[in-house]
């Protein structure tokens, strides 16, 4: 049996993840510094949309006139119905809202611990065929979701 190669799964450090790989590894520099304002920003918007209410200014999407959403529609009434602490209300907006404060959570979580050791943990993720299905299976169910509650996301307020 040979020895494996750089192309090889073995040669890949990291763990596996349907069929592809993730690798976290500390670096001397924060490549990824933008995420962390970003997160921030958000995190400052819902408290502040969650205070005073999302501004009244609708921005109505071309196919919003057909009935139709995208899996984003209704992201920003589901992560500011978090901040309110209205879990059931954010599940009826758009699930993914959810992710989107898991991914906040553990953007901050990395820019505090990188800014306290000087170590930046950087995730690198590389999905295998099983991932992708698994990935887009996600999104297209995410998207009926978002399709099949069309009226209350488009005409719904909050």
């Amino acid at each position: 049996m040979s020895a494996p190669t750089a192309t090889t799964p073995a040669a890949t450090p990291g763990r596996r993840l349907l069929g592809g790989r993730l690798v976290v590894e500390p670096e001397a520099t924060d490549r990824w510094r933008w995420l962390g304002w970003a997160a921030g920003l958000g995190v400052v918007v819902a408290a502040v949309y969650a205070v005073v209410g999302i501004p009244g200014v609708g921005v109505p999407e071309p196919q919003h006139q057909l009935g139709w959403v995208t899996p984003t529609c209704g992201l920003t009434r589901g992560v500011t119905s978090i901040a309110r602490g209205d879990l059931a209300g954010a599940w009826g907006w758009n699930p993914a809202a959810f992710l989107v404060v898991a991914v906040w959570a553990a953007a901050l979580a990395r820019a505090a611990v990188g800014w306290r050791t000087g170590r930046w943990w950087t995730p690198s993720v590389r999905l295998g065929r099983v991932g992708w299905v698994v990935a887009l299976t996600a999104v297209a169910l995410l998207w009926a979701n978002q399709q099949s509650h069309a009226e209350h996301i488009i005409h719904g307020h909050l």
